[in-house]
């Protein structure tokens, strides 16, 4: 086997009630799918349909990342680790998926997710079908699947995205059309890596006679103008220059950057693009609800106690170094936290305001994804080593990551542990923040992370255009 805020935030907040990103309230949690079932248990899990076939040594061939910071992308381990209780998941899953096929898993591991796209992407077009499936990002995915390079799982036999073993919020959430071409589960962890969280220096919220964040979560009160009113309490300028300056005495509030845009509209239950009934995605951010939201998110991103974006290295590290009370950071960055000196504590990224009915979870865009060639007819086979990996992942992958690692090894106590299971309960997903880069042309991502913009304004200069163009390359996707 290949084996910041001075004041509180001046919006309008209360009186604005918000829907959530998705369908359904919060029930079980965990990071299995949306709250609907809780994928550690032993009653009520889901069983595959597969044929009970035997390849006799056959190859199956995949694309897959190497390990990132932000995230654990790699699939193909072919030596047992003495400190990597992930990758020795990861063998041990893999070596029983290929004794119950009689296969061998060979994983070309890439260089940076740029060149997972560029590899997959050629293979497609030359007809080559040198891999069977493709372990890339969303954010690359989603550029493949436009350019035509993607084959829907509705074409793949024997696999059943219904199963608790696949992410049902990616399925639900980033269909095209009413078609699924990418989606994640339990056959991997990348797509678990890259949730968004905010961390909290636990000294400092002593030191400033601060109410727990776990206390204010658990109590429906942990909201935006919370959080800034307790990142104004801690901030400090040091030397008195009203300027804040990184890697100096200066003690920010709060430490994020870009992707904290979408996980702010995310956090009051918008998303930029919807899904219809009928299936077809539209643009949802020319609406007075969003113009509110968004308003108020760039009053926290301009805030001069507010690290963004100029130096994301500093941003990343605030918390180890103990610069600042609040980081926003994708769950990844646990295993690094943790290697620190500060206590530091895990909060779901706060509701924009207490009607929101759930924390909604934002998605960065270097989450995890399987995909297959367009091209590739090996459909029964793919489907049916996909199905098992994702089948046997949930009970030899999954528990070793969350509970024992994650959970157990990395989050400092017990309310952090709990808080994890709020992120994970429901993952918002919004193709707007997500369909980004080459070949996007109509992203509002690109569009609304620019320095004051006037989300309404920019509407009406170029949101319908973005629409149109969104349209029409789906309906050039659908219809070729």
């Amino acid at each position: 086997m290949k084996r910041f805020l001075c004041l509180l935030l001046i919006i309008a907040m209360v009186g604005i009630p918000m829907v959530a990103c998705g369908p359904g309230d919060d029930g079980p949690v965990g990071p299995g799918g949306d709250g609907t079932q809780a994928p550690n248990t032993e009653e009520g899990k889901d069983t595959p349909n597969l044929p009970d076939k035997k390849y006799g040594g056959m190859e199956f061939n995949f694309l897959t990342d190497k390990a990132q910071k932000w995230g654990y992308y790699p699939l193909d381990v072919d030596e047992i680790s003495e400190d990597d209780a992930y990758a020795n998941a990861i063998h041990e899953r893999n070596g029983l998926v290929e004794d119950r096929l009689e296969i061998e898993l060979v994983g070309m591991q890439c260089d940076g997710s740029g060149d997972v796209k560029s590899k997959f992407d050629t293979d497609v077009t030359t007809n080559a079908n040198n891999f069977q499936a493709c372990f890339g990002t969303v954010e690359m995915t989603l550029q493949s699947t436009y350019a035509g390079n993607t084959l829907p799982f509705s074409e793949i036999q024997y696999i059943n995205l219904e199963n608790d073993y696949w992410n049902q919020d990616c399925y639900e959430q980033l269909k095209l059309g009413g078609e699924s071409y990418m989606n994640s589960g339990d056959i991997m962890l990348s797509d678990k890596e890259v949730l968004w969280a905010v961390y909290f220096i636990k000294s400092r919220i002593a030191q400033a006679s601060l109410e727990s964040p776990y206390d204010l979560v658990n109590n429906n009160q942990w909201t935006w103008d919370k959080m800034m009113e307790m990142a104004a309490a801690v901030a400090e300028d040091v030397d008195a220059s009203d300027t804040m300056v990184i890697n100096t005495s200066d003690i920010f509030g709060l430490c994020t950057h870009p992707e904290n845009i979408p996980a702010s509209w995310e956090s009051a239950g918008l998303k930029t693009v919807q899904i219809g009934e009928d299936g077809m995605p539209y643009m949802a951010w020319g609406e007075d609800e969003f113009y509110t939201v968004y308003e108020g998110l760039k009053e926290i991103m301009n805030n001069k106690m507010v690290v963004s974006p100029k130096d994301i290295d500093f941003i990343s590290t605030a918390i180890t170094k103990n610069k600042t009370l609040f980081g926003t950071e994708v769950i990844a960055f646990v295993r690094s936290y943790r290697e620190s000196e500060n206590e530091f504590g895990i909060v779901p990224y706060p509701k924009y305001n207490s009607n929101v009915s759930r924390f909604n979870s934002y998605v960065a865009i270097n989450s995890g994804v399987v995909s297959v060639g367009y091209t590739n007819p090996e459909t029964e086979y793919i489907g049916i080593v996909l199905e098992t990996m994702a089948w046997l992942g949930r009970d030899h992958l999954l528990p070793e990551y969350y509970d024992k690692q994650l959970k157990g090894r990395y989050a400092s106590d017990r309310e952090s542990a709990a808080m994890l299971d709020i992120i994970f309960n429901y993952r918002c997903y919004d193709i707007g923040a997500l369909a980004k880069g080459d070949g996007i042309q109509w992203s509002p991502f690109n569009i609304l992370v620019a320095d004051n913009v006037n989300s309404a304004s920019k509407w009406a200069s170029s949101g319908m255009k973005a629409e149109g163009l969104m349209l029409d390359a789906l309906a050039k996707l659908l219809n070729r």
